[in-house]
């Protein structure tokens, strides 16, 4: 076959895209929605970071920062197997409404996602079965909760829906009891102050530079 030929029957197939599409759009031939960086993706299925796979609170961490995404695999358990993280989003921030990190955060607080990695690690694991509605896998260490899907839009999926600390009688904690989780989590900047400050082309002019502030 020649490649005309061999473009031809790839085309007729839907695997190549015969005109150019803009990000957003989803091509009548394979379904797939076209991405701002030019991949091509199954809508609605969020970028993965491949190179966080494995990683476990790293990965959360990375997602945290990142604010979208998801990392397939960031943790694995011999019971369950491969699992997934997302960040996900809120749908209703009056209600608490959501999945994944997003949710999390908004419901819970940065206090309960940060021991997220530790909990899936070292938990206990059960099935809960659902009326009318797939498992869920129940993730258990001392005062906290991880609830699993394992089926997610159709496709077998185990993947981090939501967690948190199981709330004792007469508590009042507060959501958001860590607030700071995020800059706990993001990468250290430069020093603003050395970036931002004059340059001092020798310490003669340094010294005339602190004598003039004083």
């Amino acid at each position: 076959m020649t490649i005309g030929g061999m473009f031809e029957s790839l085309k007729r197939r839907g695997y190549v895209i015969d005109r150019k599409y803009e990000a957003g759009e989803i091509s009548e031939k394979t379904g797939l929605q076209k991405q701002p960086d030019g991949s091509w993706r199954v809508p609605g299925q969020e970028k993965d970071y491949p190179e966080y796979k494995g990683k476990g609170q790293k990965a959360v961490d990375f997602l945290i920062r990142q604010k979208s995404g998801c990392v397939n695999g960031a943790f694995y358990r011999k019971d369950v197997g491969s699992i997934d993280i997302v960040y996900g989003e809120v749908h209703d921030p009056v209600k608490h409404t959501g999945y994944g990190l997003a949710h999390i955060i908004d419901k819970h607080g940065m206090n309960d996602v940060r021991k997220l990695g530790e909990a899936i690690e070292k938990g206990s694991m059960r099935v809960e079965t659902q009326k009318s509605k797939n498992p869920r896998y129940i993730i258990e260490y001392q005062d906290y909760r991880v609830v699993l899907s394992s089926e997610w839009k159709g496709q077998k999926r185990q993947l981090v829906v939501t967690s948190f600390t199981r709330k004792k009688a007469g508590s009042n904690s507060s959501i958001g009891a860590v607030d700071n989780y995020t800059a706990a989590t993001s990468p250290k900047p430069t020093d603003t102050i050395a970036r931002n400050a004059p340059e001092v082309k020798s310490i003669a002019e340094m010294w005339r530079m602190i004598k003039r502030e004083k």
